[in-house]
């Protein structure tokens, strides 16, 4: 359930509307949102246990850009890590339709792709690269980090995604889908 609300600020001037958004999920979890991040080094996404952090394609709800590379680095954050224990992140698939670009001689993703990587950066082992509309239910890192990085290789803009990712228990996975 998403609930959009108007705020007016008292000190706002000639009437403008100061526009607020209320994010409200049935798991009484608040959403926040991860834009793209095409510097050199990856945005910092810490994981949370009591939120879920959504990390979504540029433009999204709209079409991405071409040729753009976004790279994010999840963390569990530290007092779970570092105090307990035993907890992986997790990744649950809530929009996904990107330009696959399949030809019959090469399979994989041929123009665009969102790659996982388990652990700190991309020369982690991968756990998977996914296109088109096919795409795993869930994800689990097996450690604090999870690397994830979104290549556009075509010049045009061709879909969306948005993933969220929340700290689970290690146990809570049985099996890891790649």
């Amino acid at each position: 359930m998403v609930v959009y609300a108007n705020v007016q600020s008292k000190q706002q001037k000639d009437d403008t509307w100061l526009e607020g958004l209320i994010l409200v999920t049935l798991a009484r979890q608040i959403t926040f949102a991860q834009n793209c991040y095409t510097g050199n080094d990856p945005a910092p996404v810490i994981a949370l246990s009591s939120y879920n952090r959504t990390i979504k394609s540029p433009n999204y709800p709209l079409d991405y850009y071409g040729n753009t590379e976004c790279k994010w680095r999840v963390k569990i954050q530290d007092d779970l890590d570092f105090l307990f224990g035993g907890y992986v992140i997790k990744v649950i698939f809530n929009d996904f339709n990107l330009q696959a670009g399949q030809a019959s001689s090469f399979p994989g993703c041929l123009y665009d792709n969102l790659e996982f990587y388990d652990g700190y950066s991309q020369s982690s082992p991968l756990l998977g690269s996914y296109c088109g509309t096919v795409h795993p239910e869930v994800i689990y890192s097996t450690g604090s980090y999870l690397f994830i990085k979104f290549h556009i290789g075509s010049p045009n803009a061709f879909g969306r995604f948005s993933i969220s990712v929340s700290v689970v228990g290690a146990g809570t996975n049985s099996y890891h889908i790649r």
